[in-house]
């Protein structure tokens, strides 16, 4: 027989292999791999308003100029329940920079914690440089 989510009682311990019942504690562990956060960290940089993507780098030198579609470049360490995060992006021109790293920094820290229930405990953010809007050509 099986149930569905709505009736599960979530409170109650699953049953133990002799049919006694166990407490959470002892029913084992989640584990979120720092490639999970890198992937909700890179969609929360897309979601915040005026930053860009980093341009691909060769001993420090970005290979061309970013531009506004371009992914932000992000690692990610999860260390028992604590998040640390580095993020290299652009900010779209001419937005003030502060404001849009404390926006994405804000944003970052409200997703993983909403998804993950892991605590952020620091996000470096690298500017790698700025863009400007692209505009469509009217013929």
């Amino acid at each position: 027989m099986s149930a569905t989510v709505a009736e599960l009682d979530r409170d109650d311990p699953a049953p133990a292999a002799d049919g006694g019942r166990r407490p959470a504690a002892e029913r084992g562990e989640l584990t979120i791999a720092d490639r999970v956060v890198e992937r909700i960290v890179e969609a929360a940089v897309a979601e915040a308003h005026h930053a860009g993507g980093a341009a691909p780098s060769v001993l420090g030198q970005p290979l061309w100029v970013a531009t506004e579609g371009m992914k932000a470049r992000v690692s990610a360490t999860v260390d028992g329940g604590v998040v640390t995060a580095t993020v290299r992006l652009s900010v779209r021109w001419p937005e003030p920079v502060l404001d849009v790293t404390r926006r994405v920094r804000a944003r970052i820290v409200e997703r993983v914690q909403a998804l993950t229930g892991l605590r952020v405990a620091e996000v470096d953010i690298e500017i790698t440089g700025l863009y400007t809007p692209t505009r469509q050509r009217v013929r």
